[in-house]
């Protein structure tokens, strides 16, 4: 396909929205579905073994699962205790895995936000005696980021305020489901003199941060029937709202300053001559669309010197390199020779420690 400099480097981003394919719905089934198994197979396990009602066991895996750890409820039991330390590792493995999806996130926010970038810059320099829609872009950029904010950070505060109203209202004071000796529950003045548990609104608000942080000190708790029966979905939700908002609040933080460091790398020459020389691997004084992208990156400091240097060199040591004609065929065999290597090493080890 032929093309020229005025070609954009990027498509819009209205053409690049794809239709939800099949390979994503099995990607949701598989995670989504390993989590509902592991819930439910943990209540099961506490409901026969530790004698539990369904809802106190359900409470408990909550727990577990959204780390927050109350502690009032413990095991007491060998074999549960065994069995939820195996349960913790493995509820942490699935802890593992949703960090490194965020990691993935945070590799695709740093191209997106390039893209964004780029597509602005050809915008402006495509459009100079157009500057009020310009101007007028550039507002709708920054009210949407403000409504990406409000949008993300709106529903966190209502599950923030809902358990501080919550848990205030319904357990103002409460004997609980395990009342202590002599509690009486009658008003709440007859149950704060007889040692019933109070929650105020400072301490339904504090109960509520640690809860939704998944800090969960343990020293606030729901303690009635209907207080944990609305905790299980208020946590499993909660916790997963409140995170997403904190991301998006530091994702839009972060994007804020990566877009203030690329436009001063536009405001000023920030790769020198050298560097450019470096990068024009033909020395013919020019840049191809290629050696651009490579010169892109650096700008941006999205790779660094050793990094692009490294590629160059491993680009150059492939048949073909010169004339700029890299095949398949050639790389498909360089990857070959290397696996045959890595399992002849491999072989040679197994044989050196063999009795």
């Amino acid at each position: 396909m032929s093309s020229d400099e005025r070609m954009p480097l990027v498509q819009p981003a209205c053409k690049q929205k794809l239709p939800v394919t099949r390979e994503q719905t099995l990607w949701w089934c598989k995670a989504l579905i390993p989590p509902l198994c592991l819930y439910a197979a943990g209540t099961v396990f506490l409901m026969l073994d530790q004698q539990w009602s369904l809802l106190t066991s359900a409470y408990v895996i909550t727990q577990i699962i959204t780390t927050i750890g109350y502690g009032d409820f413990t095991p007491t039991s060998n074999a549960s205790k065994i069995f939820l330390s195996f349960y913790a590792i493995v509820a942490l493995v699935f802890a593992a895995y949703a960090i490194g999806m965020l990691c993935d996130s945070v590799i695709k926010m740093e191209s997106d936000s390039i893209r964004k970038h780029l597509i602005n810059m050809e915008a402006q320099e495509g459009a100079i005696t157009r500057r009020h829609s310009t101007v007028l872009g550039e507002a709708r950029d920054r009210f949407g980021r403000m409504n990406q904010l409000i949008a993300a950070v709106a529903p966190s505060a209502v599950f923030l305020l809902a358990g501080t109203v919550m848990f205030r209202f319904l357990e103002h004071c409460t004997c609980g489901m395990e009342p202590a000796a002599g509690c009486k529950d009658l008003d709440f003045a007859t149950c704060q003199s007889t040692g019933g548990h109070v929650k105020h609104a400072f301490d339904a608000f504090y109960m509520s941060v640690m809860t939704l942080t998944t800090i969960g000190f343990g020293d606030m708790y729901p303690r009635t029937y209907l207080g944990r029966c609305l905790a299980i979905p208020w946590m499993l939700l909660g916790v997963a709202i409140f995170g997403h908002g904190i991301t998006t609040l530091s994702s839009l933080i972060y994007e804020s300053q990566k877009s203030s460091r690329m436009m001063a790398a536009d405001a000023v020459s920030s790769i020198s001559k050298d560097v450019f020389d470096k990068i024009d691997r033909d020395g013919n004084g020019y840049l191809d669309r290629s050696e651009f992208i490579a010169y892109t990156l650096l700008k941006y400091d999205v790779v660094s010197e050793e990094l692009l240097e490294a590629v160059f060199k491993e680009y150059e040591s492939l048949e073909g390199s010169k004339d700029r004609q890299v095949s398949y065929a050639t790389i498909a065999e360089r990857q070959h020779r290397r696996q045959s290597a890595g399992q002849k090493i491999a072989g040679d080890g197994l044989e050196a420690v063999a009795p």
